[in-house]
């Protein structure tokens, strides 16, 4: 076999090799696109406070859940992404007496994607925060919240999520 001969098997098996290794490399989109429009539904608190109990102006979580599902819509199938801006505890005696767990627990039932941290989120400390970020189904966002010492992005909290929503 000629050096010729050799130089191109090696670059035909060379070319082989290379379209087999690629071929696999694209994956197919898990939900295939469509023409028609996707509805997506924001629900968005904030400064909650710890207030969730009903009270003589407001049903509370129960009563802002229900009105989600009565006037939004709102549904486990459905395109809703449940946000807050923060500032969830610190205010009625029990949201503050158990460092905000309460809060956390009716959040978590009422199917919050995430919430922002607000000053209020530290008013128990780094540790209350780790506890409440710990119990949560949601995340917890703060892209710019930083260690006063380090300067460096806090571990309790994440800059960003990505979430999933009907599909």
């Amino acid at each position: 076999m000629t050096r010729h001969q050799r130089t191109i098997i090696r670059l035909t098996l060379a070319l082989l090799l290379a379209a087999l290794l690629t071929t696999g490399c694209t994956d197919a989109p898990a939900t295939p696109p469509t023409d028609e429009p996707i509805r997506l539904t924001v629900l968005y608190t904030n400064d909650e406070h710890g207030w969730m109990a009903p009270t003589e102006r407001s049903g509370g979580a129960a009563g802002l859940l229900h009105r989600w599902r009565e006037e939004e819509g709102l549904s486990e199938e459905g395109a809703f992404l449940i946000l807050s801006g923060g500032d969830l505890w610190t205010g009625p005696a029990l949201a503050t007496w158990f460092d905000g767990e309460s809060m956390v627990d009716a959040m978590n039932a009422m199917g919050y994607h995430a919430t922002a941290v607000g000053n209020h989120e530290f008013d128990f400390g780094r540790e209350g925060l780790r506890s409440r970020e710990a119990q949560a189904e949601f995340a917890f966002l703060g892209a710019n919240v930083l260690d006063a010492a380090s300067g460096a992005p806090i571990d309790e909290v994440l800059s960003y999520v990505i979430e999933e929503v009907a599909g």
